[in-house]
């Protein structure tokens, strides 16, 4: 069941069921002009299954492109983020159950954007688990990469997040085969990545670390460099900001950017601290040319914001109080016939929301010390059943 807004200024909205996570198709390369996301369950109690939808008319229209109740009556029920790549979406499949129970398996999906419906499992594991983030190299077009967990999660119903240990897949034929390349033993979530010629930087969240591989002759993967960071990463992007190309990474409370010898594998890392304090910054954006922009959460999940950087400056957009939705987490830009538009996905609410990228951005305020975003440090992630529908205005079934 889904609702929609019309177009207007302030935006588009499609509101499906609550626990439903929303995640816009991503791309290799940044901006994309296809537009789509996957809805699908983001906890064991919500209900619904996985979808894959393409939108149309400005983003005012959405029609679905795969149903994937085959993968749900499978256990897997839930996704990472879609990756479009060429006419086909990938999407990594795992159990929601997982976050709870520590119940295993993963899944590649690949949907044909041409063959509405059609879909096929390209990689099956009943071990592997939580793989967030497709990424491709650079350099080699025809190489696609997905990091994933094995063991771990949740146990007895507290909820858990972090892999006994990582696994690195790669695909050398535009994700047709996959094959593991690099294992970890370290208890933390492969969570993003890049890759150029033949070294891969990830993030390594738990680890609160960014690891730099390098690929070896028999087309596997050693680790080079690991660099221990003061806050936890998440999503490793290179980025075209202010006629330069550089690497960042978003962090819990700021951001890093970085300069890579892909000779060496070595990287110079500089953090840059905003005066924000518990929020888990993802997606980095370049929006309108000039902001470097990242969404955010703050814990216990009481707000969602934009957060930008431009010049030397911060500002931000909060998310909660323009749409009244707390768990806006997911954000890519959209190359439109109609320009720039940016595309914002809930993980609990089950809520898109299309807004014009000059719009948005002029609804940022100055954010410094005398504005500072700060949150207590609880976090409804590692809460129950009881905690997140309270969050959500509901109430609890015993």
């Amino acid at each position: 069941m889904c609702t929609s807004s019309p177009a207007s200024d302030t935006g588009v909205e499609h509101r499906f069921a609550n626990y439903l996570r929303i995640w816009p198709v991503g791309t290799c390369g940044g901006t994309s002009s296809f537009a789509g996301f996957s809805a699908a369950k983001a906890r064991p109690w919500g209900t619904g299954v996985p979808r894959v939808y393409e939108l149309s008319g400005g983003g005012g229209k959405y029609a679905l492109l795969a149903d994937l109740s085959d993968l749900a009556a499978r256990g897997l029920d839930t996704t990472g983020q879609p990756l479009r790549y060429g006419k086909e979406i990938f999407l990594p499949m795992w159990s929601t159950e997982f976050y709870t129970e520590g119940v295993l398996g993963l899944a590649i999906v690949s949907c044909n954007t041409e063959s509405s419906g059609r879909s096929e499992i390209r990689y099956i594991n009943d071990f592997n688990t939580y793989g967030c983030h497709f990424f491709c190299n650079e350099s080699r077009p025809n190489e696609i990469f997905l990091g994933v967990g094995k063991g771990g999660g949740g146990k007895h119903g507290r909820i858990k997040y972090a892999p006994a240990s990582g696994m690195l897949l790669k695909s050398e034929d535009r994700g047709r085969n996959w094959r593991s390349v690099f294992a970890s033993q370290k208890a933390s979530a492969m969570y993003d990545g890049l890759a150029t010629n033949d070294v891969v930087v990830m993030s390594s969240r738990e680890q609160r670390a960014i690891v730099v591989l390098k690929e070896d002759r028999d087309g596997s993967y050693s680790l080079r460099n690991t660099y221990s960071l003061e806050s936890t990463p998440r999503n490793v992007s290179i980025l075209t900001w202010k006629n330069s190309t550089i690497v960042v990474v978003s962090s819990n409370d700021g951001f890093y950017t970085a300069t890579l010898d892909a000779e060496s594998g070595d990287l110079e890392i500089h953090r840059v601290r905003m005066p924000v304090r518990g929020f888990a910054l993802r997606y980095p954006t370049v929006i309108g040319g000039d902001f470097l922009s990242f969404i955010g959460d703050s814990s216990p999940l009481s707000r969602s914001w934009l957060l930008l950087h431009a010049s030397g400056e911060s500002f931000y957009v909060d998310l909660t109080r323009l749409t009244g939705m707390q768990t806006f987490t997911r954000m890519v830009s959209w190359k439109s016939s109609e320009g720039e538009k940016i595309l914002l996905g809930t993980e609990m609410e089950g809520c898109l929301r299309l807004y014009d990228a000059d719009w948005l951005l002029r609804q940022r305020k100055k954010l410094d010390n005398s504005v500072r975003l700060e949150t207590t440090v609880k976090s409804l992630w590692s809460s129950g059943r009881e905690h997140a529908v309270e969050m959500l205005g509901g109430s609890v079934r015993k």
